[in-house]
């Protein structure tokens, strides 16, 4: 097979009126570009498959090893399974057998056991009822003594508590009439004083009355002779400025009178040449 290198030396032989020596090597230049490309790809391909080939190669002994294996292991599981049946059959029938033992020996013990619990039960049920009708007994006699003496203390409490309920009573009334009676003197003695206080109140407010209003009068009559003096001097001076403005309207009214005199004048001359004319 031809590679690139033998197309990049193979020197083609000229003739008279042959090809063109540029051309030639200008096609020939890019063929051997091609074939290169083409060849370097084909030798990667043939790497690849090679590689692809190896790897089918091992994965197949793989695939034949996995199955003896399954095979192998297919053949130990069954042989474990009849191991374990039959393993299981024997610990089965040695587990009932101990079994039934244990549950005649229980059941023998629980026997021995509720015998003797009975019997323990019925022995203290004896002793509980001797104890409680001994207790019934010193609890009634104990009943009788408490309430013979309680009755005694309780006439004995009754009596004195009336006496000093009687006593309490008869201080408390005594003490609830002194209290009285001297709140109903502080009540006059207050009362007497607020009246006291309540005239001397009014009379000063009587007196400031009058102070007040003779101020205030004394005020008023200040504030209406100040108007009165105010008022005139306002007239004076209001009296004075319109007389001085009459003056000056008459004079105003003088120098009208004679500019219309004037005018008058004029006017009449004017007439009197229209009327020659």
């Amino acid at each position: 097979m031809l590679t690139p290198i033998d197309i990049q030396n193979h020197v083609l032989k000229s003739t008279m009126g042959g090809y063109n020596k540029k051309e030639t090597d200008d096609f020939i230049e890019s063929i051997q570009v091609s074939y290169e490309q083409l060849y370097k790809e084909n030798s990667d391909l043939k790497k690849k498959i090679t590689t692809l080939s190896e790897g089918i190669q091992y994965y197949k002994q793989m695939e034949g090893t996995l199955q003896k294996t399954l095979v192998l292991a297919e053949q130990t599981a069954s042989e474990t399974l009849e191991t374990s049946k039959t393993a299981a059959a024997q610990v089965e029938k040695e587990s009932r057998a101990k079994a039934e033992v244990m549950l005649r020996e229980a059941k023998s013990r629980a026997d021995g056991l509720v015998a003797d619990a009975q019997e323990k039960a019925n022995k203290l049920t004896r002793e509980s009822e001797e104890r409680a009708a001994s207790l019934k007994k010193e609890s009634e006699k104990t009943a009788a003594a408490l309430k013979l003496e309680s009755e005694t203390k309780a006439e004995t409490l009754t009596k004195e508590s009336e006496e000093r309920a009687a006593a309490v009573t008869k201080e408390a009334e005594e003490k609830a009439q002194k209290v009285t009676s001297e709140a109903q003197e502080k009540a006059d003695t207050l009362e007497k004083e607020s009246q006291k206080k309540a005239d001397e109140l009014v009379a000063e407010a009587e007196k400031k009355a009058d102070n007040i209003m003779y101020n205030a009068k004394e005020r008023a009559d200040r504030i209406m002779a100040d108007t009165k003096q105010s008022a005139d001097e306002v007239i004076k001076d209001t009296r004075e400025k319109t007389e001085e403005k009459l003056a000056e309207s008459g004079k105003q009214i003088a120098e009208l009178t004679g500019i219309v005199r004037k005018l008058m004048g004029c006017y009449d001359e004017y007439n009197s040449s229209l009327t020659i004319f």
